[in-house]
């Protein structure tokens, strides 16, 4: 037993270097094949070219924080995909998260932005900076949230099965390949997650407040939720969680740790609201969720993202842009208030047809494959049925399990999937979004045929 944990423990180490060497020095190559994109190539560079790497969300936003830099607050000069009726070639808006673009700010300050003369010129040579520094910051956080998630497992499982679990998660295909430096910020979120949960499993166990691992758990939650604020999802489900279990169970260790958390990571989200009603006069985190959200509901979608929708339905979509003559003298925010409106609209319209989408989005969210290129993973698969096995047995269990002390712990490890079923059903179905949950889903799925495991044992004893 002790020379099977050791291995495990250097299948781990070796695993983990794996994936840093994976996410430094692999270049996954996208290029055009038969009309669409796939990944035809990974390759090894030493010198490898962050800056082509990056989402062009990241150039967009580095020049917002050019504008910001010469003083005219944060503006942008793209429509990031949808059609723009703007007459001007500047305005403000609140679509991408604050903090990247204060990142960018910092960045752009640290590199000499006095040497660039125009936003779009900025030079390739800080984007490589820039996704060196994300890339390196990845690699720092990845092997705390490896330990983070070790320590999680070990609360459900004994040692061996738990370093098994930390092993397959080191080894995940989402984790190890699909999120690279292209999806570099989820990465990075993921890592911050992972090591929030891990100090709120602490906090309950311990059933007090220690300040070191709140300060932690709660700085994690915080910057994971500033770099991509659709985390907030799962923080909001795991504080309504913790106060309701307050609430209805007295306990009052609950209630305070939820009641705490969500003043914290409110108070640490005033600014963003103070700039985005000084800009358009009314408090709101972001406009992105609006855009999204209609492209998730309307009378094209089909469940996943579809980036030509604009152009493929130029004349259909002209007929509601229409209806509103004031689109080009609109700010942001109203504009995009309109999208809303018309995919609340459109569902309201076809009750059946959203039910439909709902359906069609849950069976796309359980695919086995990498949204990116769409080949099929045996590892996915595995993990998928393991997971839905989880929520049958958790569900026809539901009064014996609740009874066990692994009860809160796996609650816990459902909200992050919870979360990310959520955001796939309000927006569209996205790898990005789906990533939240797949760890938590890995872990339930081991747990799942972990009890298959005991009941074949079981009765092969009784036979016996």
């Amino acid at each position: 037993m002790p020379m099977k944990s050791n291995l495990l423990k250097i299948l781990l180490i070796l695993a983990t270097i794996l994936n840093t060497f994976i996410h430094l020095f692999l270049t996954p190559v996208i290029s055009g094949k038969d009309g669409k994109d796939k990944w035809i190539d990974i390759s090894i560079s030493l010198h490898k070219d962050y800056s082509s790497m990056l989402n062009v969300d990241e150039i967009e936003m580095a020049r917002t924080a050019f504008y910001f830099i010469q003083g005219k607050g944060f503006v942008t000069d793209v429509a990031f995909g949808r059609p723009n009726f703007r007459k001007e070639t500047l305005f403000k808006s609140a679509f991408r998260p604050k903090l990247n673009i204060i990142l960018h700010v910092i960045g752009l300050k640290i590199y000499g932005a006095r040497n660039i003369s125009n936003a779009h010129q900025i030079p390739q040579n800080y984007f490589y900076y820039y996704g060196l520094f994300l890339a390196l910051l990845k690699v720092i956080l990845f092997p705390f949230s490896v330990l983070a998630f070790w320590k999680i497992v070990s609360y459900i499982f004994d040692k061996k099965l738990a370093l098994l679990s930390t092993l397959l998660f080191v080894c995940y295909p989402p984790v190890m390949l699909y999120i690279n430096v292209f999806h570099i910020f989820e990465n990075i979120a993921l890592c911050l997650l992972i090591i929030s949960l891990e100090g709120i499993f602490q906090l309950l166990t311990t059933k007090h407040i220690k300040k070191s691992i709140l300060l932690i758990s709660v700085f994690s939650a915080v910057l994971a939720c500033l770099l991509r604020p659709h985390i907030l999802s799962i923080y909001l489900f795991l504080i309504f969680l913790a106060i309701l279990s307050g609430i209805f169970l007295k306990n009052r260790f609950y209630l305070k740790l939820g009641l705490l958390y969500a003043l914290i990571i409110f108070v640490f989200h005033v600014p963003i609201f103070y700039q985005n009603y000084k800009d358009f006069g009314s408090l709101f985190l972001s406009t992105q969720p609006s855009l999204e959200f209609f492209q998730g509901h309307n009378p094209f979608a089909r469940g996943s993202w579809q980036p030509g929708i604009w152009d493929k339905h130029k004349d259909e979509l002209q007929k509601m842009f229409d209806q509103e003559p004031n689109l080009p003298y609109l700010n942001e925010k109203e504009e995009l208030d309109f999208y809303k409106k018309q995919a609340i609209k459109w569902i309201l319209e076809n009750p059946e047809k959203e039910l439909l989408l709902i359906l069609r989005k849950t069976a796309i969210l359980f695919l086995p494959y990498n949204f990116l290129d769409k080949n099929f993973s045996i590892f996915l698969l595995v993990t998928y049925v393991g997971f839905v096995g989880f929520l049958v047995l958790f569900t026809l269990n539901i009064k014996q399990i609740m009874q066990s002390k692994e009860f809160i712990f796996l609650l816990m490890l459902l909200i992050p999937f919870v979360a990310a079923y959520f955001l796939n059903i309000y927006f569209f179905v996205g790898e990005r979004w789906r990533y939240y949950g797949e760890p938590f889903m890995l872990i339930l799925a081991i747990y799942f045929y972990k009890q298959i495991y005991l009941q074949i044992f079981r009765r092969r004893t009784q036979n016996v």
